[in-house]
């Protein structure tokens, strides 16, 4: 047809319709109001998200927009893999009916970009685009950046938690509010391995929400950079304080009141002093592998640290594990519109020994997998803000964790949040449960909840969940843990 001028969309549909002859399935843009808040194609391969987004090369900067629009969707965490198309001129003006095949035979320029590196422009057909993402895809599964992240820190908290391992009386004290109780009758021997754990852990704790609070810093002007921070000439005490700060007035309470309390139980020495500063420098390096923190980083590293699991009562329950488990769970047909933020408020997903979140976390990655996929078939919009709106049904509302050691539960929260660390949220339902014998009676953490579905508990997330009870002379703050009812039912 003379003077006919296709739409991006119109390409964009046939370059699916390629994309699923080579193997995979693609869902194609649809022309609609907001068409500019989806992804242009978007599918899935070997479980990861692939997106195409696609420009014609007579638009304005047109390499620059669409590398932009490629590299925001894999920073916002719509897609693991993204690929910017610059489309040719022929396609521009080709009849429909001949679409497919000019769109075969075309020589496109792509790039592409993935959570750990991007490529260089290249030239090719549909079929070497297809060929570029498969080494992408091969190429993240390959190159483990959690694991090589997770072997630098731990090399790091290995060498301070030695700064703190003869100093007994600090690591006792570091035993008791870590929630690793001495046992009766424990030996020498028993005495050390304990404390050598609660330096390790100790050494995480404070490393992580060093890390977490330089994720905040990025979207909240009153959180302070770790590379401000680290030119302060009392550098323990100004951390210790700027996170009591963010506790007290923002929210996250056992990331930062543990951290805080972790660093009031350390002399002050020169040995505290260089500890923290070797773990700062170690959590801004993590914090330039963004990959990396979106994954189960810091439990694999708390239960290499513990080596000895037995030694807490804990069972590590790996990524892979947890995320096919998620996977077949979230197949099954469930009467849910996962597209619907405001209808997952009321879909519950409950963890009663919850450790370190790891198949909460891959819960949350498993909703997300399905709530953009829906949206995507059914012409939803899918942006920053959607996801965003996602992500607080998932931490407000959809999960629930419980665990016996504060520890456990302040690095639960900190992996769910960094899923989306520019989202504030008003409350999280995790917390921390008794153990132990309390005014004569046994308390046995989440197995307490066979005789009652409200159970007052050892510290909570937030104070969304607290009531203010008086104890003497002064008030003080309680929560209590509650089974969701759909969990319970």
């Amino acid at each position: 047809m003379a003077g006919q001028r296709n739409r991006e969309e119109a390409v964009n549909t046939q370059l699916a319709i390629l994309i699923s002859r080579l193997g995979v399935t693609a869902d194609a843009e649809t022309i609609h109001v907001h068409g500019k808040h989806r992804p242009d194609v978007l599918f899935q391969m070997r479980g990861l998200r692939v997106v195409i987004e696609g420009k014609f090369d007579d638009h304005p900067g047109a390499d620059k927009v669409v590398l932009a629009d490629a590299r925001k969707r894999v920073t916002s965490g719509i897609a693991h893999i993204a690929c910017a198309v610059i489309y040719s001129k022929p396609l521009r003006s080709a009849p429909t009916t001949k679409m497919l095949e000019v769109l075969g035979n075309s020589s496109l320029r792509f790039r592409i970009v993935t959570e750990t590196h991007e490529t260089d422009w290249f030239d090719g057909a549909p079929s070497d685009i297809m060929g570029a993402l498969r080494r992408a895809q091969e190429a993240l599964t390959k190159d483990d950046i959690v694991e090589q992240t997770a072997k630098s820190l731990s090399i790091r908290l290995e060498g301070v938690a030695k700064l703190w391992m003869g100093q007994a009386g600090s690591c006792d004290r570091l035993s008791a509010i870590l929630g690793i109780a001495p046992p009766k009758g424990e030996t020498k021997d028993k005495a050390a391995a304990r404390r050598e754990s609660a330096a390790k852990v100790s050494a995480l704790v404070l490393a992580n929400a060093l890390i977490f609070q330089e994720q905040l810093a990025t979207t909240d002007g009153r959180i302070t950079s770790l590379r401000k921070i680290e030119q302060a000439k009392n550098l323990v005490d100004t951390v210790a304080a700027h996170w009591k700060w963010i506790w007290e007035n923002i929210n996250y309470v056992p990331i930062f009141q543990l951290g805080e309390r972790v660093l009031a139980e350390l002399p002050s020495s020169n040995n505290t002093t260089i500890a923290v500063e070797s773990l700062l420098r170690e959590a801004k390096a993590i914090c330039e592998q963004q990959a990396a923190l979106r994954h189960d980083l810091m439990g694999r590293i708390y239960h290499w640290l513990l080596h000895n699991a037995k030694y807490l009562g804990t069972y590590y329950t790996s990524v892979s594990s947890a995320t096919l488990l998620l996977k077949l769970a979230m197949a099954a047909k469930w009467k849910q519109d996962f597209g619907d933020p405001v209808a997952l408020a009321s879909f519950k997903v409950a963890d009663l020994a919850c450790g370190t979140g790891t198949l909460l976390m891959a819960a949350a990655q498993a909703v997300s997998d399905v709530y953009i996929r829906v949206r995507a078939e059914d012409g939803r919009t899918l942006d920053d803000k959607d996801l965003s709106t996602l992500h607080r049904a998932i931490m407000e509302n959809m999960l629930h964790g419980y665990d016996v050691l504060p520890s456990a539960v302040h690095l639960t929260a900190s992996t769910l949040a960094m899923l989306a660390p520019e989202v504030a949220f008003v409350k999280m339902n995790l917390f921390v449960m008794p153990m132990g014998m309390d005014h004569g009676q046994a308390r046995l953490g989440s197995l307490d909840f066979l005789e009652d579905n409200e159970i007052k508990t050892q510290m909570a997330l937030d104070y969304s969940h607290a009531e203010t009870i008086q104890t003497g002379a002064a008030f003080t703050k309680a929560a209590k843990a509650k089974i969701p009812p759909s969990i319970c039912a």
